[in-house]
């Protein structure tokens, strides 16, 4: 699960993904005063700009989908035996991902193997990347 670590950033004022974007954090990770700096193509945000009204930073899960695509929290699944959509949510409390069925508004505990049958089909940020609306 090499791609566990991974991050991907969205910038809400311009509303685009970055596309090379990385996560710098200078402290060592048992320090409570942690900096998070994103960088993209020669640019520089620092901690003052990355802040929850510019930018969600949203992690991988280290999972693919049917594809092979990377998820990410933020994702919305689709899962054609149940004709389900998924929304793949970060829980802090827990810190772990929570797999919530929007159709029947559970929770699904999903085995890494049922990843590989389902179908990534858009994100929070984006929609839904077929004609199927998905509500919250």
């Amino acid at each position: 699960m090499e791609s566990r670590f991974r991050f991907r950033v969205w910038d809400k004022k311009e509303k685009r993904w970055f596309t090379s974007a990385y996560l710098y954090s200078p402290y060592s990770t048992d320090s409570c005063d942690q900096e998070i700096s994103v960088y993209e193509n020669g640019a520089y945000w620092d901690d003052e700009n990355v802040t929850d009204e510019n930018f969600v930073i949203q992690q991988c899960t280290g999972l693919k989908d049917y594809s092979g695509k990377l998820i990410f929290e933020g994702d919305f699944l689709y899962d054609s035996q149940s004709k389900s959509y998924i929304e793949v949510i970060w829980n802090s409390d827990s810190l772990s991902f929570v797999f919530f069925c929007l159709n029947m508004n559970i929770n699904w505990c999903l085995s890494k193997s049922q990843f590989r049958q389902l179908v990534w089909r858009g994100n929070i940020f984006e929609g839904v990347k077929d004609d199927t609306e998905v509500s919250h």
